[in-house]
């Protein structure tokens, strides 16, 4: 009787531990990271006049790690092959993460001399993808920020970009909604300036 009580209790403890890893799986360590994904747009560096960008003002009222995924040239094609690859364990920090953000097309469309149809389907395309995969992976909030629209040649983009962020329940910021007087810088391309990062940021918090 007593090793049957003994066996009782060994398979008690064995579901206990099954149980509580299961929820720091689940609950804890599934909000250790806070993971960027941009292009140009994302990465302050590039215009002195920015000391910081969107992600850091979040990531400094956050306690989350910040793992960052973009470059200036950082295009939707690029960052399918990411995935796809799993380039720099990006699927580990997706599943581990808490907040992602992605910020993908200003360099990329912006970028073509004669910009095309076919340039616009290609980045949708792997757009769509992009956003299934980052989807299937991670479980977490994640943000999508649309092109910045100078001359209305995006509108298409952009309505197919928020359909992708109701289908995928992502969170979506419209840069568009920012002056360009207040908000944005240019040189060789358009920048967001301190108070655009700022008021990018802060959105950023204000939806966490």
């Amino acid at each position: 009787m007593k090793i049957k009580k003994r066996y009782k209790l060994l398979i008690i403890i064995i579901i206990a531990l099954f149980i509580i890893s299961f929820i720091y799986l689940k609950f804890y360590r599934s909000h250790e990271y806070y993971v960027s994904i941009g292009d140009y747009l994302s990465v302050s560096e590039i215009n002195g006049a920015v000391p910081k960008n969107y992600n850091d003002i979040f990531h400094d009222k956050n306690k989350t790690k910040q793992i960052k995924f973009y470059n200036e040239y950082l295009n939707s094609s690029k960052l399918l092959s990411m995935l796809e690859s799993d380039y720099k364990n990006i699927s580990y920090y997706l599943n581990n993460s808490k907040y992602v953000v992605i910020n993908v097309g200003n360099y990329e469309l912006n970028s073509y001399k004669n910009l095309n149809e076919e340039n616009i389907i290609d980045y949708l395309n792997n757009m769509h993808n992009v956003l299934y995969k980052v989807r299937k992976i991670s479980n977490s909030k994640i943000f999508i920020v649309n092109l910045y629209n100078s001359s209305n040649k995006f509108e298409l983009v952009n309505k197919k970009l928020f359909d992708y962020s109701k289908k995928y329940d992502l969170k979506y910021i419209d840069l568009n909604k920012l002056e360009f007087d207040k908000y944005y810088v240019i040189s060789d391309k358009y920048y967001l300036n301190s108070k655009g990062m700022n008021k990018i940021g802060n959105f950023l918090l204000k939806n966490c």
